[in-house]
């Protein structure tokens, strides 16, 4: 089963129907929608974060409330990437 890195999660976690993408629009509002259709649950659009459900992608909107940004899931996420290269 193919899985991917939730940010709410910060792990990998199993890929089905359920996630969702979080960003910021043009005009500052968040957005919370489906991934696009092959996107591979990567990031489709500068800061945009993927939660693994529903109660995942609360946890980012109470995290960008209090701090109007996603920098903590994006530097996680960072850090995640560069362990997995170093483990290969």
């Amino acid at each position: 089963m193919k899985t991917a890195y939730c940010s709410a999660c910060m792990r990998d976690e199993p890929v089905d129907r359920h996630w969702l993408a979080l960003y910021i629009d043009a005009d500052g509002r968040l957005v919370c929608a489906e991934p696009e259709r092959g996107c591979d649950i990567d990031y489709e659009r500068p800061d945009t974060v993927f939660a693994c459900g529903q109660g995942s992608a609360l946890v980012l909107f109470e995290r960008y409330l209090h701090t109007r940004s996603f920098t903590l899931a994006h530097d996680i996420h960072l850090n995640h990437a560069a362990l997995q290269e170093n483990r290969a």
